[in-house]
């Protein structure tokens, strides 16, 4: 939790100390990030059309996956578990309400789909003397904070906090 909230503090701190010429989110844009995810190895792509001024539909594409490792006695281990969210967003881009220069895009999204979670080594039976696996398909609330920077019309970075997928990610954005 600490982590998240200095990281917080940083996204706001770069949002308040930049340009006062605002970049508009436009009806009709059309952008895909590429990303990749901290907490565990994790990869992501989101796809977002502009349907009104400042506002965007699209879908979510996320994989995550943890791996642990622990000494039981003394025998170790080493296990992990996979995790893919999918479903449908929307996102409200922020930079002309918050009048913060030309290269910023910040934005918030909310989003419902489907988390899939497996884990090959939940548990360890004894009487069979091996492990039983788990898997899950839960319902899954996606909410996210973050902004894109433009290195170019076309090409842009982006880093995000949140739930539905690692909560943090980075990466690169292609506008079209």
């Amino acid at each position: 939790m600490k982590n998240f909230n200095i990281l917080l503090l940083l996204v706001i701190g770069l949002l308040a100390g930049t340009q006062s010429f605002a970049q508009s989110f436009q009806k009709g844009d059309k952008i895909v990030n590429l990303g990749v995810g901290v907490g565990g190895l994790g990869a992501n792509v989101t796809g977002e059309y502009g349907i009104a001024e400042n506002i965007g539909v699209g879908a979510f594409l996320a994989y995550e996956r943890r791996t642990y490792s622990y000494l039981f006695g003394t025998l170790g281990d080493n296990y992990g578990r996979n995790e893919i969210t999918v479903g449908a967003r929307v996102a409200y881009h922020a930079g002309e309400l918050l009048n913060i220069g030309e290269k910023f895009d910040p934005y918030v999204a909310a989003g419902l789909g489907v988390w899939i979670y497996t884990n090959p080594y939940a548990d360890y039976s004894v009487a069979r003397g091996e492990y039983l696996s788990r898997s899950y398909t839960l319902p899954s609330f996606l909410f996210r904070i973050g902004t894109r920077y433009a290195l170019s019309d076309k090409l842009n970075v982006f880093g995000d906090i949140g739930s539905g997928g690692s909560w943090i990610q980075g990466g690169v954005s292609f506008k079209f």
